[in-house]
């Protein structure tokens, strides 16, 4: 990479990815011949980050990325498109992260488009093993008539109030994250440009006991592999557990994590990064 290339980027990491401001300081400082080839090698390296809601796709790119959120949007679900530029290691990346509420499709939908037509050179697909914490829950319980706050405790509530998991309320964010998947792949198909995807698998520490079936749901003979095998039979598909958050399960704290633990989620992190690297280059 040239010395002006490496300013190119400089000055792209610094501002808002497509915006006016990188054009502008870009022609202020000289640099505005150099732009487009490294435009050309930039557009090679394009992301799609999509899943379900909840399931921890902005975490995920915050812990093992490095992504610095607005402070207004800490700790809120994500409402738009957000894109990043990233550089991990020698690779600068673009990436688009994408809400995954149901009510907010149409934001998805256009990204989506543009994956079909080859603006993005991969996928990272982002599941949590049914441990969603979702946001679309949360109209069940508001001024809710006994009949249906007893339905939502029996069926919907994450946690009990003896501190366990509803198993119905895993069971249920899996199919619905299913569904999430069948969503989007069957709109891509197999003639799209799609080159990769790598499925995170995130949030290993709360179904780590179950770390053999959680694997085979998504990489060997479950639901979600079969439908991979299916709509996308020539693309490499890549599963990688991920755990990037110690925060808990909703109101379900976990006991304090020891170096041990913390080794086991800086080496799976450290796993993601060098197969993006991998299927980036």
């Amino acid at each position: 990479m040239s010395e002006k290339t490496k300013a190119v980027e400089e000055v792209i990491l610094k501002a808002k990815p497509e915006s006016a401001e990188i054009i502008r300081v870009l022609t202020q400082q000289g640099l505005a011949a150099s732009f487009r080839q490294y435009w050309v090698e930039w557009k090679r390296h394009t992301v799609l980050v999509l899943g379900f809601s909840g399931a921890g796709k902005t975490s995920m790119l915050r812990s093992t990325f490095g992504i610095v959120e607005p402070e207004e949007d800490l700790g809120k679900p994500t409402g738009d498109v957000r894109l990043y530029m990233l550089r991990p290691g020698k690779t600068t990346f673009r990436v688009s992260d994408t809400p995954g509420h149901p009510i907010l499709r149409r934001r998805l939908d256009k990204e989506i488009a543009r994956l079909v037509r080859g603006d993005y050179q991969g996928v990272i697909d982002v599941v949590a093993y049914g441990y969603n914490e979702s946001k679309h829950l949360s109209s069940l319980v508001k001024e809710a008539d006994p009949e249906s706050l007893a339905r939502y405790k029996n069926e919907y509530q994450p946690v009990s109030s003896t501190g366990q998991v509803n198993a119905r309320y895993v069971r249920r964010e899996r199919e619905l994250e299913l569904a999430y998947l069948k969503s989007w792949a069957r709109r891509v198909g197999r003639q799209s440009k799609l080159k990769w995807v790598i499925t995170v698998v995130n949030k290993a520490d709360l179904w780590r006991k179950h770390r053999a079936e959680a694997l085979d749901h998504y990489q060997g003979n479950g639901e979600y592999a079969a439908v991979f095998k299916e709509e996308f039979p020539d693309i490499p598909h890549d599963v990688c557990p991920l755990s990037c958050s110690t925060d808990g399960f909703y109101n379900l704290r976990p006991p304090s994590p020891g170096p041990k633990f913390e080794a086991w989620r800086r080496e799976m992190s450290e796993a993601l990064v060098s197969k993006l690297h991998s299927r980036l280059s």
